[in-house]
């Protein structure tokens, strides 16, 4: 496989990837089916005949993906997408989704690029993650209320998908403070983009740094074995070997209740999505204390995946 290398947006030439990697091995769970000896006899001929038709599905993607690899490289990128789409169809990897997207940058339909990079993001393709963040998003700073506050706003292309987080200025030498917004707040963009927003309107509350940190009930060991407990390694991770950290960003409300998931660092392959769920059912927690009284407390929790 040659090696993949970033270069400008504007170049009509990106190296693809020469070989298609191997896609998920499909197992069969024999005891889940213990009734029935017609349905065994059906099953031993099914669980017979698949390799070979997933063998014949495996070269015949291999020689399309092939196909594709030259039809690129001689610019032909009509040919290349409609080989590469096929083999995506039939036989997805990170790689396909990689060169497929490369494939449809070079055809100007930079939305079904960024929709085939967010594929193999999701495959763990981390050179596709970083062309994703180069060319699908796009990050604003925007300063309201005479530059009282302002926010980080990241937007991803061809997607109706808004990040964002308020903060109020520190007095020089001090750190700036987390806008924390009430939960029946919904902005647009526009909304975001307008240095006029009357952000004191809607604040709930200023994540500070607590006296007494919020806590998880029953304590740090309770909370990792609520993670252990809940938790489920996507399936999509597993057959694509994806490991690693996630890591997650919420707010303790004075009440408790956590509030404001946000994704600070992902893996891909659902870990994603999987840590934001189990952290968005956590039980209340003791809040955040400071001088005598509960406040919103921003937080942060590592979710580490491994396969054994």
């Amino acid at each position: 496989m040659e090696e993949k290398l970033l270069k400008p947006a504007d170049e009509a030439e990106w190296r693809i990837r020469m070989k298609r990697s191997p896609g998920a091995i499909i197992r069969f769970d024999m005891f889940e089916i213990k009734n029935y000896i017609v349905m065994k006899k059906w099953l031993v001929v099914i669980v017979l005949l698949f390799p070979f038709f997933v063998s014949g599905q495996s070269k015949q993607a291999d020689k399309m993906y092939d196909k594709g690899v030259i039809a690129f490289k001689n610019k032909d990128f009509k040919t290349a997408d409609s080989l590469f789409s096929l083999v995506a169809a039939i036989a997805p990897t990170r790689d396909v989704y990689y060169n497929l997207g490369l494939t449809k940058w070079n055809l100007g339909d930079s939305c079904l690029a960024c929709s085939a990079w967010y594929k193999a993001i999701s495959m763990g393709d981390y050179v596709s993650g970083a062309l994703f963040n180069a060319h699908c998003t796009r990050k604003d700073s925007v300063v309201y209320n005479g530059g009282m506050y302002y926010s980080i706003v990241r937007l991803t292309k061809c997607v109706e998908e808004i990040n964002y987080r308020f903060y109020k200025y520190a007095v020089p030498g001090e750190k700036d403070t987390i806008v924390i917004l009430r939960d029946d707040i919904s902005l647009t963009i526009d909304d975001l983009l307008n240095p006029a927003l009357p952000v004191e309107k809607y604040i709930g509350g200023l994540a500070i740094t607590a006296e007494v940190a919020p806590e998880f009930p029953g304590g740090q060991d309770a909370l990792f074995t609520y993670l252990a407990n809940n938790i489920r390694y996507p399936q999509l991770a597993r057959e694509s070997n994806i490991q690693g950290t996630v890591y997650v960003s919420f707010v303790v409300r004075p009440d408790g209740k956590v509030t404001q998931v946000r994704l600070e660092r992902g893996i891909g392959g659902g870990c994603d999505e999987e840590s934001m769920r189990v952290v968005s059912l956590m039980p209340d927690w003791k809040p955040g204390m400071d001088k005598g009284k509960p406040v919103y407390s921003l937080f942060n929790i590592p979710i580490r995946y491994i396969l054994h």
